[in-house]
């Protein structure tokens, strides 16, 4: 009998092992040479895809719509989308040590003239400086939000908090602007980024800036896209995609059920390509707002709420919480409409003016005002954010001022 036991656990045990040699052998090579399990090859883009993006519902059912319509998708549309990597907790995020230049895709000059600005990341996938522990007397901003905080389509060195910095710096002595922005990000992503990253850091201060993605309609809210990170089958399914044999089954997965094919485009995008679902209804969007600023005054942590390019209702939202919850308000469109008439004039950043000009020319600007604080009706250009952080810098004073602390 005891004969019998030992060959049945014997042959267990051959069993389970044979297959994991195996799957460390696949694991090994694709190491070894590198293998990219990264993209893949999709007839509709002729170019690698992110993988993480074809699991992706929401950027599905966007890209069968478009492709349903007169619309349609370039391949520049996804190029950069090649430069972010997938994240337990929010979602996705610049891949770490990156230095590249980018296309801004929703610019039609900039595609033409292949105008490119540069996008730099740290270890931990955010376009700002390392995270290191805090110094004694500085002074700590991180700022969150979605592109427009990120800096799509500008150079880092005209980014709001760039600028901000520096502003501050005057005043403030030691001071530290963190960028935690990423593009595509809602109020959902923030609570997120402000759990897992930001509170690390320490800041005296928070600037929170969504709206614009809270806004889209959707497949499947943030809500339900993130919430599997938080439990044990999230745990499980990052530790397994961290092999890249794990990666190459679900590569080849994609390769054979292309998500984007004509009939799931037939049976995915409805005739005014909204899903019916906000990303982050507005009710929610107000909670989520509530609760980062529940969440710093625990710290002693002051908040800034910023609108960019967030719609009326989104923004309009944001401005009712900061009254309840008392706490800065700053509106970048009506920063822009009360300045254009000075700016366009020359009066105010005028090298800005002349650097935009040099792109877009006059023609264009003046059929298109928002180009003289944009980079595309949205994102803004180095005037819109030169405007953002002059507008920051005054509340910032005012919030410090206010808690005891220095002020100009």
């Amino acid at each position: 009998m005891d004969g019998m036991n030992t060959q049945l656990w014997k042959k267990l045990l051959l069993a389970v092992a044979s297959p994991l040699f195996f799957i460390f052998l696949i694991e090994g090579a694709l190491r070894l040479f590198n293998v990219n399990t990264e993209l893949a090859r999709n007839k509709n883009f002729k170019i690698g895809v992110p993988i993480w993006l074809l699991a992706d519902p929401n950027w599905v059912h966007n890209v069968n719509f478009r492709m349903a319509t007169s619309e349609g998708v370039d391949a520049e549309d996804v190029a950069w989308l090649a430069h972010f990597e997938e994240a337990r907790y929010i979602q996705y995020r610049l891949k770490p040590g990156l230095d590249i230049q980018a296309v801004n895709p929703f610019n039609d000059v900039d595609v033409q003239k292949n105008i490119t600005f540069r996008i730099t990341s740290n270890s931990q996938g955010f376009r700002t400086r390392e995270f290191t522990p805090k110094k004694p007397g500085t002074f700590r901003i991180v700022t969150l939000g979605d592109s427009s905080t990120f800096g799509w389509g500008i150079e880092p060195q005209v980014t709001w908090q760039y600028l901000l910095e520096k502003k501050l710096a005057g005043f403030l002595g030691a001071v530290e602007v963190f960028n935690l922005g990423i593009s595509g990000h809602t109020t959902r992503h923030g609570l997120n980024v402000l759990r897992h990253f930001a509170w690390d850091l320490e800041p005296d201060l928070v600037v929170i800036s969504y709206g614009a993605n809270d806004a889209r309609f959707v497949r499947q809210t943030a809500d339900q896209v993130l919430a599997v990170d938080e439990t044990f089958l999230g745990s499980v399914r990052w530790s397994l995609l961290k092999l890249r044999t794990a990666q190459l089954l679900r590569k080849w997965m994609y390769s054979i059920h292309d998500p984007l094919d004509a009939t799931a485009r037939k049976n995915d995008a409805p005739a005014d390509g909204k899903a019916g679902l906000r990303a982050v209804a507005l009710p929610q969007y107000k909670t989520n707002l509530e609760t980062m600023i529940a969440e710093a005054r625990k710290r002693n942590t002051a908040t800034i709420l910023l609108a960019i390019c967030a719609p009326p209702d989104y923004t309009e939202a944001m401005n009712q919480t900061a009254e309840m919850e008392r706490v800065p308000f700053i509106d970048s469109k009506r920063l822009f409409v009360d300045n254009y008439e000075g700016i366009k004039a020359g009066r105010i950043y005028p090298k800005e003016l002349e650097y935009v000009r040099s792109i877009f020319g006059d023609e264009n600007m003046t059929r298109n005002t928002w180009l003289y604080v944009t980079r595309d009706g949205c994102h803004p250009n180095r005037i819109g954010t030169n405007l953002i952080s002059d507008a920051l810098a005054d509340v910032v004073d005012k919030t410090i001022a206010g808690l005891g602390g220095p002020s100009k």
